[in-house]
């Protein structure tokens, strides 16, 4: 009953296009010609529900979204969470939960053509009227619990060939008593961009497998659930496909390809932003990731997965080539990775560990950039290393290392993060 009431709502909000409804074959990813995709900017609302009168938001006397015992919008009191750390549980924590929810959405749909912009409707017609764009948007409402029987985190209408505009709900009062202040946002950016991904055609991907934990699609269909929601969540260049898809259940859509994985499916709904770096992922498991240099303006990403944090029981080693032209960007996501960069890239890197949003080191990342051969001038910052003309930021590393070439290498240690090694 609240999923035929949710259809009729949506079809009260939807614009009407002159496309029908229907499937497309997905392209084959190419990033060069993805890059050049002229597509207008998609926008992803997301609505604390701030502004619902007395708490509601009622369509036809029916009451859609409640917030009577939302943990969200009364200062995580009803669960007495205390989330920024100073001992009392009050508006504070709510903001600052939401500017969290806010900043990891955008990092996770960093890399493609997409706008992440916070709204506060007060009735239906505000919703109706912030969707009212050509550019097929997702309207995402986080807060509240979900429907008697519904067992989600959230839910949204898997829009294939993203025609419409839609509205997904992220059901966030559920989602705080299971997690915690300490994984609240992690838990409710990663259910919010996974919501907003059905809306653009997006389905599940195989989320019962430790390969795949990390991955923004992963659902478990009913099965042992793997996800992690402690740590920022990606969408994965790792094929974690169903073996056998229900095709009436909210599965990937598009035909199978080279590259069947949530990234390129998003690619492919939605576009890549127009400087968007060249995007590496891992798998949920713990990866040796190597890039070395395949031509001036792309590299060759490597890719070994393994059972154990000490990287001794492999899994089935994977690689692919990735772009250049605007730099390039490694989440490396859930594991004990080690993240290994070539000295002859010649382009600005950014690696990204994958621990939580606690400030605590749960995750044990190592990078290590070799020397260039060359005689180099190697210089070490807390938060980078640059080489030649080679820059490596970094965040969420737990040791760095630099491994010098065949030349005559300087090395300047400018300064260290505490409690992290440094060689």
């Amino acid at each position: 009953m609240f999923h035929s009431f949710l259809r009729r709502l949506l079809g009260r909000c939807r614009l009407n296009r002159s496309q029908p409804l229907r499937r497309r074959p997905r392209p084959v990813l190419s990033v060069e010609a993805l890059e050049q995709r002229d597509v207008p900017t998609t926008t992803v609302f997301l609505d604390f529900g701030s502004s619902f009168p007395n708490g509601q938001l009622t369509v036809g006397g029916q009451t859609l979204m409640s917030l009577n015992q939302s943990v969200i919008n009364q200062g995580l009191l009803n669960q007495g969470l205390d989330y920024n750390g100073d001992g009392v549980a009050d508006q504070a924590d709510t903001a600052l939960l939401e500017k969290s929810v806010v900043d990891i959405v955008k990092r996770t749909l960093e890399p493609f053509n997409l706008n992440v912009v916070v709204t506060s409707a007060v009735t239906l017609t505000d919703i109706q009227s912030t969707l009212n764009t050509a550019s097929h948007d997702a309207y995402i409402l986080v807060a509240g619990n979900a429907p008697p029987g519904l067992l989600a985190y959230g839910w949204a209408p898997l829009d294939p060939g993203n025609w419409n505009d839609d509205i997904g709900y992220v059901y966030a009062d559920d989602i705080i008593t299971k997690f915690g202040a300490a994984s609240a946002a992690t838990a409710l950016a990663r259910v919010a961009a996974h919501e907003a991904a059905h809306t653009f055609g997006v389905g599940h991907y195989d989320g019962t497998s430790a390969l795949s934990r990390g991955d923004v699609m992963g659902a478990p269909e009913e099965k042992a659930d793997a996800r992690r929601f402690d740590v920022v969540a990606t969408f994965m260049r790792y094929n974690a496909s169903w073996g056998d898809p229900d095709p009436g259940a909210y599965f990937n859509v598009w035909p199978y390809g080279p590259d069947n994985h949530s990234y390129a499916d998003m690619v492919a709904a939605v576009g890549l932003a127009p400087d968007a770096p060249g995007y590496v992922t891992g798998t949920g498991e713990h990866d040796r990731i190597t890039v070395t240099p395949d031509s001036p303006f792309t590299v060759q990403v490597t890719v070994e997965p393994f059972k154990d944090d000490r990287h001794t029981y492999p899994y089935q080693v994977y690689s692919y080539i990735v772009d250049t032209t605007h730099g390039l960007l490694i989440e490396a996501g859930v594991g004990d990775d080690e993240i290994i960069i070539d000295g002859d890239l010649n382009t600005t890197v950014t690696v990204r560990g994958g621990t939580g949003t606690d400030n605590s080191l749960t995750e044990g990342d190592s990078l290590i950039v070799h020397g260039s051969g060359a005689d180099d001038k190697v210089t070490i910052r807390e938060d980078e290393v640059l080489l030649g003309s080679m820059s490596v930021k970094f965040i969420e590393i737990e040791q760095v290392s630099v491994e010098t070439g065949k030349g005559k290498d300087e090395v300047v240690v400018e300064s260290t993060a505490r409690g992290h090694p440094t060689s």
